[in-house]
């Protein structure tokens, strides 16, 4: 299964699905209240900022990246994460 979402350019979910909550442990409905800084180590939170104020000026199209997001539990799970 692929885990998947949508999210807005302030990083807050708008669509996510099963796999993605099974992989988080947070359920759809929680997620749907949360940002994908929910889910990022602190090291990760200012670059996410960077590529999403990339993305919104429209300086990059898509990015690819691989890195580890922080599950409902505090483990820390690597994720492979194409944006566009």
């Amino acid at each position: 299964q692929v885990g998947h979402a949508i999210i807005d350019l302030e990083g807050g979910f708008f669509n996510t699905n099963p796999a993605l909550s099974e992989l988080s442990g947070y359920s759809i409905e929680e997620m749907q209240n949360m940002t994908i800084f929910d889910l990022l180590d602190e090291s990760e939170k200012e670059k996410e900022k960077i590529r999403l104020g990339e993305l919104a000026s429209l300086k990059k199209k898509e990015f690819k990246l691989e890195h580890d997001i922080v599950d409902k539990f505090g483990k820390y799970k690597r994720i492979l994460r194409r944006v566009s």
